[in-house]
């Protein structure tokens, strides 16, 4: 399974939504450091992630490639939200921490895979979609790469991949994504913006 919407969970309120997102454009904006970055290349030539320098962060038209950065949540809003969903805090959902994910840079996000035991499946709520026809993709190696190593968090380029599923998501809906599967997200316009929950 790859994506499940979470309909039956309460949407955040505007209150805190609104503070999130003032906090994620004036991070972006500020070039304030994140707490987690992934972009990166792999100059392993037995990996499926190889490629010479940079060209997996560019699609086939010429685009770079966005990236993932992870930014603290003020503890008076985690600790608000985590008032919010006290029913939810049950198996499977863990609605303790939270942190504020961001997508910016380019126009997509590099199929890759994230093998991190704490980030194998998890909810994210979307803020800000990133434009209409954003995807989040998930794909599958094609047999003629399956003998390459597949490293962690590292863009695949396109050619060695097979769309298998994808999903245009929602803004203000829980989601329920498999990170441990390969994916990445196409057509994004502008900036991108969730809210990570984690244990």
């Amino acid at each position: 399974m790859y994506y499940r919407k979470c309909s039956d969970i309460p949407s955040i309120p505007l209150s805190i939504k609104g503070k999130i997102i003032q906090i994620a454009q004036e991070n972006v904006k500020n070039n304030i450091a994140p707490i987690k970055y992934k972009k990166k290349w792999d100059e392993n030539t037995i990996s499926i992630s190889y490629t010479t320098f940079g060209t997996q962060m560019v699609d086939n038209n010429g685009q770079e490639s966005g990236a993932v950065e992870f930014y603290e949540l003020p503890k008076s809003l985690n600790n608000s939200l985590r008032d919010h969903y006290k029913d939810f805090r049950k198996a499977p959902f863990n609605f303790n921490n939270f942190v504020i994910q961001i997508v910016s840079g380019g126009t997509f996000v590099s199929p890759h895979l994230d093998y991190s035991d704490a980030r194998k499946t998890g909810f994210i709520y979307l803020l800000k979609a990133g434009g209409k026809n954003v995807l989040t993709t998930w794909y599958k190696i094609k047999d003629e790469f399956k003998n390459l190593e597949v490293p962690e968090y590292i863009g695949i380029p396109y050619k060695n991949l097979t769309v298998v599923e994808e999903h245009c998501l929602e803004e203000d809906t829980w989601h329920w994504l498999n990170f441990n599967e390969i994916h990445g997200v196409p057509n994004q316009e502008s900036l991108r913006i969730f809210l990570y929950c984690y244990d």
